[in-house]
């Protein structure tokens, strides 16, 4: 009597690979059956090839990362706040955070920073602007669209001048958080 030990067990079969999977659904799209697959593909059983045909199942799904620690509705106030006004344009993130979220401490600089970089804002120099009334808008924008089709020789016959600001002491450069196409609206123009 033989004992468990001494009797051959059967070796464990290899799963099969990304592509092994892919192959056995391609060629069962193109109407191969199960015996003449496993006969092309060396060392996948006609079993196997049932088995994947019945799954469907070509490319495990990946594992979600890190659940975000702001909802979306979260965001959407957070993108509201930083659009209201000049003052909240220019807040770091930092100080958005503690703001926003101060009673919250597991959402910290990072979680804002992200969110917001999701929704394609970042930090970003404002442009230095002089103030414009709306009188003056409405007439350059008139100007625009009068000379809109001008020939290279027409603009040619200007005369361009430049003026240039002087401004005594340490310039510092003005951050606000905008998306890109944003930099001429108003509250992301620092007035010179």
């Amino acid at each position: 009597m033989e004992s468990m030990l001494d009797t051959p067990s059967t070796p464990k079969r290899k799963r099969l690979t990304r592509d092994q999977r892919r192959d056995i659904l391609l060629m069962r799209g193109l109407g191969f059956t199960y015996s003449q697959i496993s006969t092309h593909l060396p060392g996948v059983t006609e079993r196997a090839v049932q088995y994947t045909c019945n799954t469907q199942i070509a490319t495990p799904k990946k594992k979600s990362g890190r659940p975000a620690k702001l909802s979306s509705t979260e965001i959407d106030e957070l993108e509201t706040y930083v659009k209201s006004s000049k003052a909240a344009r220019r807040i770091s993130y930092k100080d958005l955070t503690k703001t926003l979220y101060g009673d919250r401490p597991e959402i910290g600089v990072e979680a804002v920073k992200y969110a917001l970089k999701k929704r394609g804002y970042s930090r970003r120099v404002a442009l230095r602007k002089p103030p414009i009334s709306e009188k003056n808008r409405v007439a350059r924008l008139e100007w625009a669209h009068e000379h809109l089709h001008w020939s290279e020789e027409q603009w040619d016959s200007i005369l361009w001048s430049d003026e240039t600001w002087v401004k005594a002491g340490r310039y510092r450069k003005t951050w606000v958080t905008r998306r890109p196409g944003e930099e001429l609206d108003l509250t992301c123009i620092v007035e010179k």
